[in-house]
């Protein structure tokens, strides 16, 4: 019985450090996500230097019709 119990045991720190590697390794990739997107300045970084960003991205026409988006004509 007393073997039995070693080995469950034993089984059981297995399980616990695949367990843990598993965990530190998640916790690395969602650190370098976050490292990675503070540099982009999507998240972690300022909302605005997103969206400057993402409108200098196109050309000088998309940026005339995303001005005029809001616009509306009236006429007399």
């Amino acid at each position: 019985m007393a073997a039995n119990a070693e080995e469950t045991l034993a089984e059981r720190n297995i399980r616990l450090a695949q367990r843990e590697e598993e965990e530190r390794r998640i916790r690395e990739k969602e650190e370098e996500e976050r490292r990675q997107n503070a540099k982009d300045g999507v998240k972690g970084g300022s909302f605005l230097d997103g969206q400057h960003k993402k409108l200098m991205s196109g050309n000088l026409g998309d940026r005339m019709r995303e001005g005029r988006r809001g616009l509306v004509v009236q006429r007399d």
